[in-house]
């Protein structure tokens, strides 16, 4: 059991780099060859449109004029609190057959959360460029790390909705005050 654990691990780790590493090719492919606000019809529906995210997801925040820190504060705090659940899920997860899958949906939340968190702190704002619309709808321009996160999430709920997961989080450090509240993630 112990080799199947590594085993998932290190394609969790080869995915979650995998993600960062094909995020931030892609945006420095779109920013060297395409000028900001330009667009490149790729189908009917599917553009390339370089422009810049200030805000947080979606662009969110974005005409605010937030302090530097105070948004990457905001853009950890979600991150951090994926990582305390996926640490909790680990441990209290039944090995089943959806336990790769529930690891490789946080693996793509995690690599597409770092590769937005590297455009922030190098460029104090992210690369979007990816514009889908119907007619003359348009979606918020996105990046490869949103659909990443997405993705990660989507894959996330549906096996809560098949199986669910249930994750134990203990309310106090002390053993014994110890009360479980029961989460589901």
């Amino acid at each position: 059991m112990l080799k199947r654990l590594k085993q998932i691990s290190w394609i969790r780790t080869l995915l979650t780099f995998s993600i960062v590493g094909l995020d931030q090719i892609s945006k420095y492919l779109i920013q060297n060859y395409m000028m900001p606000s330009e667009t490149v019809k790729l189908s009917s529906y599917l553009n390339f449109h370089l422009t810049y995210n200030k805000g947080i997801t979606f662009g969110l925040l974005s005409q605010l004029n937030l302090d530097y820190y105070l948004l990457l504060l905001i853009t950890l705090l979600p991150f951090a609190f994926l990582l305390y659940i996926y640490n909790i899920a680990k441990q209290n997860i039944q090995y089943n057959q959806y336990r790769k899958l529930h690891t490789m949906s946080y693996a793509c939340a995690v690599g597409g959360g770092v590769g937005n968190l590297l455009d922030r702190i190098l460029q104090s704002k992210v690369t979007d460029f990816i514009d889908f619309h119907i007619g003359r709808w348009h979606f918020f321009t996105f990046n490869l790390a949103d659909v990443s996160i997405v993705l990660g999430l989507l894959i996330l709920c549906i096996l809560i909705w098949l199986k669910g997961v249930t994750i134990n989080i203990p309310i106090t450090r002390d053993p014994e005050k110890r009360t479980e509240l029961k989460h589901i993630a």
